[in-house]
């Protein structure tokens, strides 16, 4: 009898141990999953540049650094520049554009410049065919947000097979040189 007694005694402490347990046995299993379900991000929340503050006037903006999914670039419509070589020209002409991205894949041509040095009729007519160009907006947490772009074009200048200045070189794609 004193075992059953003391078995049962046995018992119930446990059994109050583990009860008041129960709220933190609870919230560390709330933890644990919420932990292996929530996605990862790779971004690395990395601050604006001074140069890029004119951008989040009136209106939030991320760099690429700052967005799980960064702006990419779809197409430009078909449109070709408008832009002649000059007759001495470098066998390489590049621009650098700086400019923001909506949140609807639209690029705002207000916000394009030219980023460093470059060819800068080059840069001025890619600029001037902006508005047709479309991107996959940059999603952070999600959303499709403003981002700041930074683009690299470049075109070979060799003249064309009938000896004339190339013209209507197109503003995106791959590096020519």
């Amino acid at each position: 009898m004193a075992f059953r007694h003391a078995a049962r005694l046995e018992s119930t402490r446990w059994s109050r141990f583990a009860m008041s347990r129960s709220p933190l046995v609870a919230s560390l299993c709330v933890i644990a999953v919420a932990c292996v379900t929530t996605p990862r991000s790779h971004r690395t929340d990395c601050e604006l540049a001074e140069s890029d503050l004119a951008f989040a006037i009136d209106r939030p903006v991320y760099r690429d650094c700052s967005v799980d999914r960064p702006a990419r670039f779809v197409g430009n419509g078909g449109t070709r520049l408008n832009f002649q070589t000059p007759s001495q020209p470098p066998p390489c002409i590049s621009a650098d554009l700086v400019f923001v991205v909506d949140s609807t894949g639209k690029p705002e041509t207000s916000t394009a410049r030219l980023d460093r040095g470059g060819y800068r009729a080059f840069g001025e007519a890619l600029i001037a065919t902006l508005d047709s160009w479309s991107y996959e907006p940059a999603i952070r947490d999600g959303i499709p947000v403003r981002q700041i772009v930074k683009s690299h074009h470049s075109a070979t200048t060799a003249p064309a097979s009938d000896g004339s200045p190339r013209r209507g070189v197109p503003p995106a794609g791959p590096s020519r040189c």
